[in-house]
């Protein structure tokens, strides 16, 4: 199949038994170690990294341009200026909740794809239950 291979074309039902019943689990086979490597370096700069990079260019952009004031009454520029502070915050709060959720997962797969020990460590569990 080729290193262009989607996951759902790689993916398998492998059968292992745990406590003498048999389970069955979901993982990626590639005909070439490497191919799992680059498909996941792919995933994870494609649903990790360049979303990051967007949000923090998108909302730094738009975070600079909240921070500009117009020229008015003096009242009015404090009240606007604690709403733009406030939009920063919630800006900043969302980039870091995207990472915070994301990263976990992401950087588990990497380690997991990466790291050969990491995967043989798995397979030997799985065959020693």
């Amino acid at each position: 199949i080729g290193l262009s291979s989607p996951q759902l074309i790689q993916s398998r039902a492998v059968e292992f038994t745990y406590r003498n019943q048999i389970l069955y689990d979901c993982r990626e086979l590639w005909d070439q170690e490497l191919g799992g490597k680059v498909y996941t370096g792919l995933i994870f700069v494609t649903t990790f990294i360049v979303p990051m990079f967007a949000l923090s260019f998108l909302y730094i952009s738009i975070g600079v341009t909240a921070r500009h004031t117009v020229p008015g009454n003096s009242n009015g520029d404090h009240v606007q200026q604690q709403n733009r502070v406030k939009i920063v915050k919630m800006l900043v709060i969302l980039v870091i909740s995207f990472a915070v959720c994301w990263l976990p997962i992401q950087v588990f797969n990497m380690v997991f794809w990466l790291c050969d020990s990491c995967r043989t460590l798995s397979t030997q569990y799985q065959d020693s239950h």
